[in-house]
Formats: C-alpha cells, structure tokens, sequence
C-alpha cells in the first residue's frame, strides 16, 4: 500500500503547527489519501545555517522514505522544507531519484509532471522561492544586527563581551560600573603606572590581599598576569571604543581611569613587550641581558644607553637636584650571565640531546593545544551562528540569546588569545629544536647574545645594583626564579668578583664580555 507523508514544519512559536497540518491533511484527503496512509511529520525548529545531517526533521524525512512506500510528500511551503538553497536542491534530488512526488500547498506546484520527469515550473519555483526564503532570513539577521549596534551607541548591553568593571542594568541593560571592580582597576593602574611594579608583582600583591579573587580567571598565576595586562589595554576604561581580538568593539562604557594614566601604561606595555618579543630582539641592534629586570637601591628601573655603553636611571627631583645611577652594560652583563650560567648548571643541567628531547615533548604539547584551541574556537562560533537564528526566529528570546551569546563570545576570546600565543610558542620551539640539532656543542658552551638574553630573562627575577664609595665598584644582588635564598650578592669590579651568600665570599676571575659602543 503506497503512503503519503506530510511535512509540517514550523519555524518560529508565532506560527500555528496545528492549523499548518489541517491544511496539509486537506490536501491529502484531495489526493486520495486516507488517514491510515498518511504519515506525518510534525517539528518546530530553525531551518538555516544547518547542515543537511543536523537537521532532526529533514532525516526522519529520509528515513521515512527508507522504510515505507511513500509514493508523495505535500509541504506547505518551500521554505518549510530548508531555507538554504543547496540544502533545498539535495532534498529535491532525493526525491527526484526514489520517482517521489513533491506537493507544496502555497503557491501551489508539483515537482513531477505526468511521466515522472521534473516540472520546468517546479525548477523555476525551485530556485525562486529558494533564494527567496534565503534572503528574507539574511535581511531579517542583519536587521537584528541594526538593532543591537543602536543599543550599543545608546550606551546600553546588548549582548557581547562585557569587559571586567562592568555589568549592566537588568531593566534598562544600561551599561554601569561596579564599584569593587571599579577599585581594582584604578589600583592596577596606580601600582603599574606611579609605583613601577610590574604585572607579575601587581597579580602576587592582588592574590595575597585577596582582591585578585574579584579579576576574571585570576584564580592562577599566570592567567592573573595576563588579565592584568589586558586590562591596561583597554580602551573601555577611558570612555572609548576598545580594540577587542583586532576589532573595534561597538560599545561604549563609563570611563573609570583618567587619559593620562592609560596612556602612560600604553607605553610602557609598549616598551615591555618590544623587549619580551623575541622577533623584536634578534632584529635589533643591541641586546642588553638586564633589560627590563636592573634596578637600582630605590626600585627605579636601569635602561640601556648604547651610546653610553651603559645602564642608566636619571632624574631630577623636586627641589631641582640630580639623581643619575649609571653601571657599564659590559660589567653587568658579564657578572650576571656568568652567576646565571652556574646557576643553569646546578639547577638545570643541559645537553643537547635532553634539551631537544624536552622540547620536542613540549612542542607535542603546544601543537595538541593548538589543535584542541581550533576545533573549540570553529564549534563557538556555530554555536553563535545557531543562536543568533533562534533570536531571529523567535524560538529564544532576545534576553537570554544575548546571555548566551555574551558566554559563548567570551570563552572564544580567551581561547583566541591562548591560541596566538600557543602559536608563536610553538614557532619558538620549533627554531630552537632545529638549531640544537644543527650543533653538537653544550648549549652554553660560546652561546648567542640572543640566547644569553634568552636564559638570562627566564631565570632572573631581579637585579638591584648599588654604587660604592669606591670608583668602579659595584655590588650587584641577583635574584634567581625558585632560588631558597632570595639574593646572590656580589661586588664586582673589573673582571673580578666577590660572590657572597650568608657570611660566606668567594673569589672568581670572570669571563668579560666587552662590546664597542654604538
């Protein structure tokens, strides 16, 4: 006995699933169909951006067809079928293939003529009403859009990242500042700006106060210190548009630190990271080791003077007198790669053969990160499409789409940035395992300016140096990363120093790097 299916689908909870099917069984009782050969299919579900196989209501179809003797299928509509053309085509050959007949109710059209061929109305209508269906969901998603970019230029949330310091008003979705967030930003940017710490110092002092708890993902160490450093990026902070993942972010929030101050953060983020930037380093002219990491007796950070072959910190104070400390970059250099090189050693020992051993592992590591990073980022995104259709169809309310929304935008920006910086990582890693195997030498035996800088910025956490009574003597305190002392302490002069740790003192000749100013 040949059956008849009927598809009855809904694409939004404003339009009646019940009235549909009367119309659709109507029109199978004219074809000469009975109830007990009729077969229905019933859904309400949103028919764009899915592909073929993710679409419940499109596979009972085909399974149907599968399983039964279905000699008809009567729809509504086209567009009730799929709204995306090539998804439309595929549905159409199938049925074209299996010699099934296609009725659609509204305007009426039967896809096989009297010999079972396709109907040359049924292609027309096929590919009208198909870019149709499509255009009208484009037009209504960019409509949606429109609506949201007018909320956000009236300083209202309407979905979207929500930067740290803010939230928004449940009623009105009014963007406001919350006021213990609030006071967590202005100390960061006192703390990196006026007293000179640095984002790693400004994360420890947080987490041990326990104000580091109120900072998005700031439950580690390491996701502290990049939080607090996207932070002192944020334009948003300053009333303006932030730059968010390279875009421009519409929104506009409530300024909390003055101009001044984020700009005086911008620029010594900028000089930071010109210094931590591996690409930066090798291009460059010079490469001072202590960059970043000297400081003099007070906390005011040494730079290199390559005209002066020197480390410098100068400045005048309020009553107009001059404060200038300045260290030979050749002295300082050498003592701190040579105590760091000692250090690598008793500590971690290398070779060639075990340092490419390791970093294989870690590249592996990296590379499955990456990997993972990718395929998380490409589902957000579908899931952001799927959600931004069912606000459209009215299937999720704008309330909770835009909730979910903010969420899934939120989670694909943090995995975004882990994904960059995974990548360079892995780029790193890749040069130093073909460099390792190009040479048979200890790594440390006659290394490169980069990889002395290298080594010396991943071991040393601080340096103060301090001036003596005593000309061309100076007592430099280094302290090492997870050292159970907090300082190695020498006094240095010439190519001698004293190395002194607790009452003991040591005397070593060093190897002096001598390097001819610019």
């Amino acid at each position: 006995m040949k059956k008849c299916c009927i598809f009855s689908r809904v694409s939004s909870v404003h339009q009646s699933a019940e009235e549909q099917t009367k119309e659709l069984y109507a029109e199978a009782y004219r074809n000469g169909y009975t109830d007990d050969e009729i077969i229905k299919i019933e859904r309400t579900e949103s028919a764009i951006k899915l592909s073929e196989s993710e679409r419940i209501t499109i596979q009972m179809l085909f399974d149907i067809i599968n399983t039964h003797p279905i000699e008809c299928v009567i729809c509504r509509e086209l567009s009730r079928i799929a709204r995306r053309p090539d998804v439309l085509y595929s549905v159409r050959d199938r049925l074209i293939q299996s010699g099934i007949q296609l009725i659609v109710c509204n305007p009426y059209m039967k896809l096989l003529d009297d010999k079972g061929k396709l109907s040359q109305t049924a292609n027309i209508m096929f590919s009208l009403f198909g870019s149709i269906a499509e255009s009208e969901m484009a037009i209504k998603i960019e409509r949606f859009k429109e609506g949201k970019l007018r909320k956000k230029n009236a300083g209202k949330w309407a979905g979207g990242w929500l930067p740290y310091g803010y939230s928004f008003d449940q009623n009105t979705h009014e963007i406001i500042v919350v006021p213990e967030q609030r006071d967590v930003i202005i100390k960061i940017y006192d703390m990196y700006v006026n007293q000179g710490l640095s984002t790693v110092q400004i994360a420890r002092y947080l987490n041990q106060t326990g104000e580091l708890n109120t900072c998005r993902d700031g439950h580690t160490m390491e996701t502290a210190v990049s939080t607090i450093g996207s932070m002192l990026k944020n334009k948003a902070y300053i009333g303006e548009h932030p730059v968010f993942r390279g875009k421009v972010v519409d929104n506009i929030y409530p300024a909390i630190v003055s101009k001044d101050i984020f700009e005086a953060a911008s620029l010594r983020l900028d000089k930071h990271n010109s210094r931590k930037n591996p690409t930066v380093r090798i291009q460059g002219k010079h490469i001072y080791y202590c960059s970043d990491i000297l400081f003099d007796k007070y906390g005011n950070h040494l730079t290199g003077k390559s005209v002066a072959n020197s480390y410098r910190f100068v400045r005048n104070d309020v009553s107009g007198q001059k404060y200038q400390i300045t260290v030979p970059i050749n002295l300082v250099d050498s003592v701190v790669w040579h105590y760091t090189k000692q250090y690598i050693e008793m500590n971690n020992p290398l070779s060639n053969d075990e340092a490419i051993k390791n970093l294989t592992v870690q590249h592996k590591t990296i590379h499955d990160i990456i990997q993972n990073n990718q395929k998380r980022i490409k589902q957000l995104e579908e899931s952001i499409i799927r959600t931004t259709e069912r606000i459209v169809t009215g299937k999720t309310s704008e309330k909770t789409g835009d909730i979910i929304i903010s969420r899934l935008e939120e989670e694909k920006a943090t995995l975004e940035e882990a994904f960059l910086s995974k990548m360079f990582e892995e780029k790193v890693i890749a040069e130093r395992i073909k460099t390792l195997k190009e040479t048979k030498q200890n790594p440390l035996e006659n290394p490169s300016d980069e990889l002395r800088f290298e080594l010396i910025q991943k071991y040393v956490e601080k340096i103060i140096v301090e001036t003596t009574d005593e000309w061309g003597v100076y007592n430099l305190s280094i302290q090492y990363i997870d050292m159970n002392v907090d300082f190695v302490t020498i006094k240095s002069m010439s190519k001698k120093a004293f190395n002194v740790i607790g009452n003991e003192i040591s005397y070593e000749y060093l190897e002096r790097f001598v390097r001819p100013k610019a």
